[in-house]
């Protein structure tokens, strides 16, 4: 199967498959990998890949506003870890661009943080 699908058809195209097993997905292409598991930036989960940026999500808290902050306050809402990434990213289809994935992440409570693809091979 080739060509541009979201993930949910290329699951349902692999659990149909009848000509042979398919055992993966392969998302080629995706550039922003979201982390919903805290575990994410443990040690053991953590590596080093030149072509990745790691962004992990700040807590923010800006003295004397009301809780939560708001975006204003606080406007920087990730720290970068350069040439770095996790495992067990949830892929993001039709994120373009780096300011695309950090709006994903921000708007899902559980992401915790993201891989960001540099550039594609």
């Amino acid at each position: 199967m080739s060509g541009s699908f979201t993930v949910e058809e290329c699951q349902d195209a692999c659990l149909d498959f009848d000509e042979a097993y398919c055992y993966a997905i392969e998302l080629v292409g995706t550039d922003c990998w979201l982390h919903l598991d805290e575990d994410f930036a443990d040690e053991d989960n953590t590596g080093e890949n030149t072509a990745i940026n790691q962004y992990r999500r700040r807590d923010c808290t800006a003295v004397g506003s009301p809780s939560p902050a708001s975006p204003t306050a606080c406007p920087d809402t990730f720290d970068v870890i350069e040439d770095t990434n996790s495992e067990n990213g949830v892929g993001q289809a039709g994120v373009d661009t780096v300011q695309e994935c950090m709006d994903e992440c921000l708007a899902d409570e559980d992401c915790i943080g993201f891989d960001w693809v540099k550039s594609n091979f």
